[in-house]
This record gives C-alpha cells, structure tokens and sequence, in this order.
C-alpha cells in the first residue's frame, strides 16, 4: 500500500487532494473520504474524523478553502470549546480493557508445546477481540 499525502494547517488546496489524503488541523486528524461536485461545479470535500469528545467516527465536510473543519459527532456539536482531544481523533489507537482471563486463554492459543509464543498472532487475536479504532482503520 503505498502512503498517502498528508498536510496540516488550515484546509485550503488549490485542487481536490487524492482519495484517503490525511490532514491534521488543531491537533486532529481527518481523511479525505470522498470527493463530490456541487451544482456550481466546485469540489466538495467530505472528510473523515473521530469525535474529539468521546472518539465517535464522523464525518464533516468543506470546499477546498475553508476556514475549520468540524470536530465533533453529530450529538456533540454543542459549540463548547475542546479542551482535551480524544486519543482516537489524534490517531492514537485506543483499546478496550479485556480481562485478565481472556487475554491469558489467547497467551495459552498461541504457545506450542515447546513453551515458544507466537507474538504477532496473539496480538492479532487481540485486536480481533475489540478492534481498535484508529485513523489506520479509515485508510
């Protein structure tokens, strides 16, 4: 997969960036989900983001120059101001807690008989109990 282009700053382009273009603003990361065309031709920008109240996806919109892009889901755009951003809408993966219990029968799932751990399984089947949810997961 090769890697997308990324920008921060205000959003302004002088043309429609590619599809899964990431751009951080206000120490948030947004990606550049889809790209439709207005009555007047202009591009139409729709990104997409996690809350940065309680680390919802959503998603918000804007031309190619626009002064802010939304910060917030649907049922936290009250107007207040953000104080402190959800890790998820940094691009911080965030986890659910699994019990002690759990995590110990996929240590045990993973180990062959000679006591040796495959790693990358077990942290595959971790993930799969709860995935994460992360900017990687929109690209």
């Amino acid at each position: 997969m090769s890697c997308p282009h990324v920008t921060s700053g205000q959003p302004i382009f002088k043309s429609a960036p590619l599809l899964k273009h990431i751009h951080c603003y206000n120490n948030q990361l947004y990606v550049l989900s889809q790209i439709n065309e207005t009555h007047s031709g202009s591009a139409l920008l729709i990104w997409s983001s996690f809350c940065t109240t309680c680390g919802a996806p959503f998603t918000t919109t804007s031309g190619l120059s626009s002064a802010t892009l939304g910060r917030r889901c649907k049922s936290h755009r009250d107007g207040t101001r953000v104080r402190d951003i959800h890790p998820a809408a940094q691009g911080k993966a965030t986890a659910k807690k699994h019990s002690r219990e759990q995590l110990e029968k996929l240590w045990a799932e993973c180990t062959n008989a000679g006591g040796i751990t495959d790693r990358q399984l077990y942290n595959k089947k971790v993930a799969a109990l709860n995935p994460l949810d992360s900017i990687e997961d929109m690209l």
